[in-house]
């Protein structure tokens, strides 16, 4: 398995976790402190926010960490929040308000379709580490795209420039 479908991996597996924290939190605030669905579901969101970003640092891009926490918390807050904010609160409304699902398979329809963008932005974005980053990048498009009939040569060369 190549270095982006395990981080690919290591991140859905916080995702899930991230998920069971966002359901149990708005079950709770909707059901135990009768909060509305749409003042839940930012707060929800938002726990869930903290959750994610503090195990992506330990376990999904622990090699990108070094210094600057605050900085890549505050990318994490505007990428991935604005899109899990924004995305599951305007998916929620549409879903729940608009369509009458049930707030449950709602909500985990709104995570779904918010995972992709947030994975993006997060391994390009907010644990982006410059060249090494881009390194990485380089390395899963040759690999991916076939060392093809022509000697196995990748299409895009990531070793260092010759000659310096």
């Amino acid at each position: 398995m190549n270095e982006k479908r395990k981080r690919f991996a290591k991140f859905t597996l916080i995702g899930w976790l991230g998920v069971v924290v966002q359901l149990v939190v708005l079950t709770l605030l909707t059901r135990q402190l009768h909060l509305p669905m749409l003042a839940a579901t930012p707060i929800a969101v938002e726990l869930t926010l903290l959750h994610n970003f503090l195990w992506h640092e330990r376990f999904t891009w622990p090699e990108r960490t070094a210094g600057r926490a605050l900085l890549r918390l505050w990318r994490f807050h505007l990428g991935n929040g604005v899109v899990s904010l924004a995305g599951n609160a305007l998916l929620m409304y549409c879903f729940v308000e608009r369509l009458h699902l049930l707030q449950m398979p709602a909500s985990l329809l709104a995570i779904a379709l918010c995972a992709i963008a947030n994975f993006v932005l997060a391994d390009r974005w907010i644990f982006f580490d410059g060249p090494a980053t881009l390194r990485i990048a380089c390395d899963d498009v040759s690999t991916e795209s076939d060392h093809h009939a022509a000697g196995g040569t990748a299409l895009i060369d990531s070793s260092p420039p010759r000659g310096e």
